[in-house]
């Protein structure tokens, strides 16, 4: 089997983000690594959605946002 060693931090909260889908407040940003794989993600949630936007700040480039979101029931 793997082997998993992830590890995050909370940066801030109360941040504010803006993703195609919308702007959001009181977000939260998580700074999100492992040493098995050395990329450095930063994270955004954004509360009663999730995750809105992931971004690679290190160690390659690659970005992630919300398009689209439907509540849950």
């Amino acid at each position: 089997m793997g082997v998993a060693e992830d590890t995050g931090a909370v940066i801030r909260t109360g941040a504010t983000a803006s993703v195609p889908l919308g702007d959001y407040d009181r977000v939260v940003v998580t700074k999100d690594w492992t040493p098995l794989e050395p990329e450095v993600i930063e994270e955004k949630y954004a509360p009663g959605v999730g995750k809105i936007r992931g971004t690679h700040v290190a160690g390659g480039e690659g970005r992630v946002e919300l398009v689209e979101y439907t509540p849950g029931g």
